[in-house]
């Protein structure tokens, strides 16, 4: 009974960790809308074993990782820049490309999925100052010298927990597709907009501190 807790306790903190808007839910929004919920799900799919790997990372060795971002500006300058050209790009994307719905890819869904999951140091800081802040709290022990199966309940926990958030944006997406007409028109506008902002943001942050 006791290693069930650990599946609760990594479907919970991966579900809270996923709510927040960011580029993962952004992208399965967008895939949705213009094209249609089993193309959005294979990103949820790889989001969501991308989520065990940072979740993993973040266990194995939180105090190095926290440091080493800490430390390095140079990654947030580089994640920053992605976002900026991410959202100039979607923001300033031509109309007549939705004509290439039918060739939407399989495969680049799921690289898309996995990538934009992985690259994401907020989530990663998130899981740093998640297991940080248990640890303080003593409520359950987690760590990577834990047995294997609590260890394996808990990753598995991780990836519902992911699975269930973008889930859950993509089926809101369609039932916003079914209310509002023509809203694929300013969606890639709205999403650049937001990324080219978040990654500005940050720019100037980073060079003004």
């Amino acid at each position: 009974m006791m290693n069930l807790l650990y599946l609760f306790f990594g479907v919970s903190l991966a579900f809270l960790g996923a709510l927040p808007l960011g580029t993962v839910n952004l992208s399965v929004v967008h895939t949705t809308i213009r094209y249609n919920l089993i193309s959005a799900m294979k990103i949820v799919i790889a989001a969501a074993f991308a989520e065990i790997i940072l979740s993993y990372f973040a266990l194995h060795c939180s105090m190095l990782v926290n440091d080493f971002i800490s430390q390095n500006k140079i990654i947030n300058v580089i994640i920053a820049v992605v976002l900026v050209i991410v959202g100039a790009t979607l923001f300033f994307l031509k109309k007549e490309q939705k004509e290439k719905k039918s060739k939407q890819s399989s495969f680049s869904n799921v690289m898309k999925g996995f990538l934009l999951a992985l690259i994401n140091p907020p989530v990663l800081v998130f899981w740093l100052f998640a297991f940080t802040f248990v640890e303080s709290k003593q409520w359950l022990p987690i760590n990577i010298m834990r047995p294997l199966d609590e260890l394996i309940l808990f990753f598995m926990g991780v990836y519902v927990g992911k699975f269930l958030a973008l889930f859950l944006y993509g089926k809101l997406s369609v039932l916003i597709q079914n209310k509002v007409q023509n809203i694929s028109k300013y969606l890639n506008k709205g999403i650049g907009a937001i990324l080219f902002v978040i990654g500005s943001f940050q720019l100037v942050k980073m060079f003004l501190a």
